[in-house]
């Protein structure tokens, strides 16, 4: 709508021409005026609706905090939809082509020792994003203000991925995001011959990274270690003892503890696990060692 308001002006000068003398106004420049005035009440009504979609997005943040979340990134078709399908399970549209991804869609990994994380699909980056676009994508992008880890997907098959890479971190600074930590995971190593790839991996020195391909299911396990291993960083190992009474109430904070071991006896539930420091207090009256 932004877009199309000043270029209504020639169509306006077009249909003026059908009517009107010197002096008077002609049915164009009447109809570009009701154009007009139509585009910005549309305008007006999609920024309130914007408004209102960032209010539900707040709400379901809050219902999240107690979950570690992981947000997917990357500049368009770079394989961020299926990447999240298969870490996910799930069926989410992938097609190629650009926004194909505008909601943010969130989902659960459960890992073999039932520990869950949030996975947070994003709309795909391009350069030179104008800013009316930012503004109307923010309900979407702003999502990975507020996750514990950042995935930046690249297409290490698009002999631009370079200049994608500095496109999208550079986004990513332009709408806040700072001191979140960011593992770069360079997609479609199947597209390239071994030779190829042993050349670009020995220029690229940025740590966290790991090479995958998700059509062929390669290093999603190493993706998965990582994950993990920058989820967990700050945390500490306690030794814990629920009783069965408690365990219901203990429950809400698993989202964010990590459970290496369980032990369940006659009386109590003991747990050898992983927690941050921001859980410790209300895990204090359980642990009893660490």
């Amino acid at each position: 709508m932004e877009y199309l308001l000043p270029r209504l002006v020639g169509r306006g000068e077009i249909l003026s021409r059908l009517g009107g003398g010197i002096g008077t106004r002609g049915p164009g420049e009447t109809k570009l005026e009701i154009d007009r005035r139509k585009i910005r009440r549309r305008i007006y009504f999609l920024k309130e609706e914007l408004k209102e979609v960032q209010k539900e997005r707040e709400i379901q943040r809050k219902n999240r905090k107690n979950v570690y979340q992981v947000a997917l990134v990357g500049y368009t078709n770079v394989g961020k939809s299926s990447l999240f399908n298969l870490l996910t399970h799930s069926n989410v549209k992938v097609e190629d082509q650009l926004f194909a991804t505008l909601d943010p869609t969130v989902r659960k990994v459960k890992l073999e020792n039932n520990w869950e994380f949030l996975v947070i699909d994003t709309v795909g980056f391009i350069k030179n994003l104008p800013p009316s676009l930012i503004t109307a994508f923010r309900a979407t992008l702003e999502e990975v203000l507020y996750v514990d880890l950042i995935i930046h997907l690249i297409d290490i098959s698009n002999p631009n991925f370079e200049n994608q890479i500095e496109v999208v971190e550079k986004l990513l600074e332009e709408i806040g995001v700072e001191n979140k930590p960011i593992i770069r995971a360079y997609n479609k190593i199947d597209l390239l011959s071994r030779k190829e790839l042993i050349k670009i991996k020995k220029s690229i020195d940025f740590n966290p990274s790991v090479f995958i391909s998700v059509l062929k299911n390669e290093g999603i396990d190493k993706l998965k270690a990582l994950i993990i291993k920058y989820l967990l960083k700050g945390t500490r190992r306690y030794t814990l003892s629920i009783d069965y009474n408690s365990w219901k109430n203990f429950q809400k904070y698993t989202g964010k503890i990590y459970i290496e071991k369980q032990e369940f006896n006659e009386n109590e539930i003991k747990i050898l696990a992983r927690i941050p420091k921001e859980f410790k207090r209300e895990c204090y009256p359980y642990i009893i060692k660490d």
